[in-house]
């Protein structure tokens, strides 16, 4: 199979998809229920998906009908890690024309997309909200 789902971490809070040279629409959409049943048997909440496109040179001639399921469906925010221009390309093309609600990053390394996920995860605080914390005694 040319496109793998799996857990990125022991915690089962990121999901990674890894696209390989070649993969087919047919594929794309075996794929895609996978990823809905491992966040509903999640041991904890899913705070993101990784999509790892480095291996992947060109997208299939009907990637649109996939990219755009994947603009639309779901809410959890994608980080793409060395999605190729045409790739990139068609997901920004599709997010502005839809509209949609999921947010799209792009990012070199497998390391840089974890950092974002879970900086993303994390709830700031106002700064006024800190030092309020800060000289609670």
């Amino acid at each position: 199979m040319s496109i793998t789902v799996e857990w990125d971490n022991d915690e089962q809070t990121i999901i990674r998809y890894t696209f390989f040279q070649y993969w087919t629409i047919e594929e794309f959409f075996e794929a895609f229920p996978i990823a809905g049943q491992m966040i509903k048997t999640a041991k904890t909440q899913v705070i993101g998906i990784i999509v790892d496109d480095s291996q992947e040179i060109i997208p299939p001639q009907n990637a649109m009908t996939a990219f755009k399921q994947t603009v639309l469906r779901g809410t959890l925010p994608i980080v793409f890690v060395g999605a190729n221009l045409a790739s990139k390309t068609m997901m920004q093309t599709l997010q502005k024309a839809y509209q949609g609600k999921r947010q799209l990053f792009y990012v070199q390394t497998l390391a840089q997309a974890r950092q974002l996920l879970h900086e993303l995860a994390t709830p700031t605080l106002h700064p006024t909200m800190e030092s309020e914390l800060q000289h609670q005694d």
